[in-house]
């Protein structure tokens, strides 16, 4: 079971095709497991075994045009 949630906020995301990208992208990482992205929010929320940074999240996303600005803490 993956001990983290982490959401963080994406930069760029218009459609859902937009979200399909950052789902696919973040699920590079084996470590992730994208539980939602939301368009209308522009966040991605993830579980994941290790806290990761936004610089990782941003790692992941460098093939697309959308990038994570901050991590969304409540």
């Amino acid at each position: 079971m993956k001990k983290y949630m982490q959401t963080v906020a994406i930069d760029g995301m218009k459609c859902s095709g937009c979200a399909s990208t950052v789902l696919n992208a973040l699920e590079l990482d084996n470590s992730i497991i994208v539980e939602q992205v939301n368009v209308e929010n522009g966040t991605a929320t993830f579980r994941t075994d290790t806290k990761k940074s936004v610089m990782m999240i941003n790692q992941l996303l460098k093939e697309t045009k959308y990038s994570a600005i901050k991590e969304i803490t409540e």
